[in-house]
């Protein structure tokens, strides 16, 4: 469910994270679907994400701190900025 939220409010995990992530058989079916086993019935089902958006859930309207946030949060870690490269960000320099 976590990784449902994470979908819903990030967007979608990259294709080549999901073709080579060693554990993604667990959470994805072959199309890349997101599932779980229904521990009751023994039956796969099908996970729809709920979108959402960082916004809502920070309760903050400041463009630029979003978007600081939504950058820290890459789920690509490749993508992800460095401790370094967040410092460079924008947000951090502008004079409120």
């Amino acid at each position: 469910m976590i990784l449902a939220r994470m979908v819903g409010m990030l967007g979608p995990f990259d294709m080549e994270m999901l073709e080579n992530g060693q554990e993604s058989y667990k959470y994805f079916t072959e199309e890349y679907d997101l599932y779980h086993m229904n521990e009751e019935t023994d039956q796969l089902e099908y996970i729809i994400t709920e979108e959402s958006s960082l916004e809502l859930h920070l309760q903050v309207s400041d463009v630029l701190f979003i978007d600081f946030v939504r950058h820290l949060l890459q789920m690509n870690p490749q993508r992800r900025p460095t401790a370094k490269q967040a410092l460079q960000h924008s947000w951090l320099s502008y004079s409120y």
